[in-house]
């Protein structure tokens, strides 16, 4: 197996060496119908997943940059919301294996099903800043101090760029189809 160390960010409270996971169904799966009755971009994710890929819904999530876990948290006010102030807790994790997948086509996908895009989320060809790492389990290494501002702020110009990115793979897509 190939251990990473990777980094999570969370508003829980881990002690070191903790393991997390597996779970049934992870707290950022919300796996609700929409009101037109078409599946949840999780849904629609997982029913094209590869065999050969970890499942988004039961899976820990992971980043490359303490950053981007940091920039995540902040720019996902539902965490925000369960407390009245809370921490933003990082953590360098270690897992023994993982999917990497562009964690910017997430809300691309729950705005659509689009099949090209779906296939670069499992199977990236392009070149992403922000890689989410999906495994069963991870282990806490340690806490780490909270990322400076300057840090903050390029981890979201690199989502933004990612984002940018998917929806020109989008058009390029719809256009060719077009044709």
């Amino acid at each position: 197996m190939n251990k990473m160390n990777l980094y999570h960010g969370s508003v829980d409270k881990y002690a070191s060496n903790e393991i997390i996971g597996p779970f049934v169904k992870n707290r950022c799966s919300e796996r609700i119908k929409k009101p037109n009755g078409s599946l949840s971009g999780d849904d629609i994710l997982e029913s094209c997943r590869p065999r050969t890929k970890f499942s988004r819904i039961d899976s820990v999530f992971a980043l490359d940059r303490p950053e981007y876990c940091y920039e995540y948290i902040r720019a996902d006010s539902k965490y925000l919301l369960e407390e009245s102030s809370p921490l933003i807790n990082i953590y360098e994790v270690v897992m023994d294996s993982s999917t990497a997948c562009p964690m910017a086509l997430v809300n691309l996908i729950k705005d659509g099903e689009n099949h090209y895009l779906i296939n670069e989320y499992w199977e990236p060809r392009l070149t992403w800043n922000f890689l989410e790492y999906l495994a069963p389990t991870m282990q806490i290494v340690r806490r780490l101090d909270e990322p400076n501002i300057i840090e903050i702020c390029e981890a979201r110009t690199k989502y933004n760029l990612d984002i940018k990115q998917g929806k020109k793979l989008m058009e390029t897509i719809t256009t060719e189809t077009r044709k």
